[in-house]
């Protein structure tokens, strides 16, 4: 759970890591189809990020980048359950 705006809210969390990732000016994105994550926190050494989705996304392509263009992709994201998985 995060607090957003002073009330705690429920996430899907994603961590990405095998790479590092640089801090922009630009505000850091992760997304799979249409749905972005509504948070996304870079590790302080950049071997890691943690990115936030209000609810579960569909299966389809993760990507990492900024301004909606994609920089990296994570693979195919897949249902498998209850769990969802690259």
């Amino acid at each position: 759970m995060l607090d957003v705006h002073g009330r705690s809210q429920l996430f899907v969390r994603a961590k990405l890591t095998g790479t590092r990732f640089g801090q922009r000016a630009l505000i850091p994105q992760v997304w799979v189809g249409r749905t972005f994550a509504a948070y996304v926190d870079i590790a302080d050494d950049g071997l890691s990020v943690r990115a936030y989705f209000g609810k579960p996304p569909r299966p389809g392509m993760l990507y990492f980048g900024y301004g909606g263009k994609p920089e990296l992709s994570f693979g195919r994201l897949t249902r498998g359950g209850s769990a969802l998985s690259i």
